[in-house]
């Protein structure tokens, strides 16, 4: 009898300590991330900050699949996604072509399954978390409807403005921020970001179906050891043209990489928009934006058409039959006040 209470006294610990070493490793692990475990130099970190809502599911994996195998011990990738509906948004790393999730409260005040992505506290939180990483170059890449100056990332009744764009990525701006989003290469949305130094990726219009191809141009700047934020701008620029010549679309494509150190020559242009002037000017999509730079030559601008000349660092151009016509477009947009 007494053997057999020795042996429950002693069972009975065991048990408790097998059924709880699930719990304890989540919870070592999440320290272990807390303490960031980023003691390495990486030469490029990439985050994905996505904002699903109203977008195929499966669009959004394609983006996700085509960087997954392209971690490596000097470039990280991380992302956070929510998936369109309630209840799935995801915070994960990439572990040999699948996801290692982590937990939402390493940079929330909480753990979720579903976040405001039009929250600047979001933004702000997954910012930070970020900088926790110790890389020579920082490329943050955001994706979801974009309207320009009415903001990006549309996640219910939430959206970013430009003004709470620029108030996140102020503790830690990026090298090269890559707006996978329509419209958000806008006059109103540049003037807000001109006092960080940085590089811009974006359009001036609606980006056609799939948005911005990454499988050719990461691969390209990875594999080919091209160097720089100028270099991975273009890769990707190119690669995304390259996709939509293999699979056309109804839009027309137009991507323009913009450095805000020059567009800050031009953001305090004194525009009059003048329906007499604007008239002869084709809108895109939204029916109120037009180019910036056709604007700037009908008013005679031409020294500040030359100025934003020199902010477009580069840009790609690709025609669609049943596309708006984008012959001679500068790369950024501007909206009107009447609809044409």
């Amino acid at each position: 009898m007494t053997v057999n209470n020795s042996l429950k006294r002693f069972i009975g610990p065991v048990l408790i300590l097998i059924l709880a070493l699930p719990l304890i490793y989540f919870i070592t692990s999440d320290e272990k991330d807390k303490s960031h475990d980023h003691d390495k130099q990486l030469d490029l970190l990439v985050g994905f900050y996505i904002c699903g809502e109203g977008f195929d599911a499966g669009l959004i994996d394609e983006d996700i699949s085509d960087t997954l195998g392209l971690s490596s011990d000097s470039i990280q990738f991380v992302y956070l996604v929510d998936y369109d509906g309630f209840g799935n948004t995801q915070f994960f790393r990439p572990d040999n072509y699948s996801r290692s999730y982590l937990n939402i409260s390493l940079f929330m005040p909480y753990d979720s399954t579903e976040l405001d992505m039009g929250s600047k506290d979001v933004l702000s939180g997954y910012l930070e978390y970020l900088r926790s990483y110790q890389a020579e170059r920082f490329c943050l890449i955001m994706s979801g409807h974009g309207k320009g100056d009415e903001g990006l990332c549309f996640d219910g009744g939430s959206s970013l403005s430009p003004g709470e764009i620029n108030n996140s990525l102020s503790a830690y701006p990026p090298d090269l921020l890559i707006f996978d989003a329509c419209e958000m290469n806008s006059h109103e949305v540049l003037s807000e970001l001109v006092d960080l130094k940085m590089l811009i990726v974006g359009t001036e219009k609606d980006l056609p179906d799939r948005g911005l191809d990454y499988s050719g141009g990461f691969s390209d700047y990875i594999y080919q050891k091209k160097n720089g934020m100028i270099d991975l701008a273009e890769s990707i620029m190119d690669s995304t043209k390259e996709f939509y010549q293999t699979n056309p679309s109804r839009f027309s494509l137009q991507i323009s990489l913009i450095s805000t150190e020059s567009y800050k020559n031009i953001e305090d242009i004194d525009l009059k928009i003048d329906p007499n002037v604007t008239s002869g000017l084709k809108c895109f999509e939204s029916g109120v934006r037009v180019d910036l730079g056709s604007l700037l030559s009908e008013q005679g601008l031409l020294y500040d058409r030359s100025l934003l000349n020199d902010a477009i660092l580069y840009q790609v151009l690709l025609p669609s039959d049943q596309g708006l016509n984008i012959e001679g477009v500068s790369g950024v947009s501007i909206r009107i006040e009447t609809n044409l």
